[in-house]
């Protein structure tokens, strides 16, 4: 399955549109997480565990993107957008969409 963000693949001709399909990825903020995310952010650098969970989000979304593109009978998903919004409770979860056009292509 090509996943690509442009409207086109590169030699490859589109021969049938499936419509748009879309992946999500929820995850609930950890309190743990969020303690030594904000020690990491009074001292500088990076927070490697928002990192891992934006990441798992991303893989996850992208996946089921992915899925849904097979389901629809497609073998490629064009103009791939992925949005990372924080959503709930005092931003208590992150939330990462991915959408696309599924098609197929040879």
């Amino acid at each position: 399955m090509v996943l690509t963000t442009t409207p086109s693949i590169e030699g490859k001709r589109i021969t049938q549109y499936h419509g748009i399909v879309v992946g999500e990825a929820i995850l609930g903020a950890n309190v743990f997480r969020d303690f030594f995310a904000g020690i990491t952010d009074v001292l500088g650098g990076r927070s490697g565990s928002y990192e891992k969970s934006l990441n798992e989000a991303r893989e996850t979304a992208m996946k089921e993107l992915e899925d849904r593109a097979r389901d629809a009978g497609a073998n490629a998903v064009v103009g791939v957008d992925l949005d990372y919004e924080v959503i709930g409770k005092e931003g208590s979860m992150m939330m990462v969409s991915a959408s696309g056009t599924a098609v197929t292509v040879e």
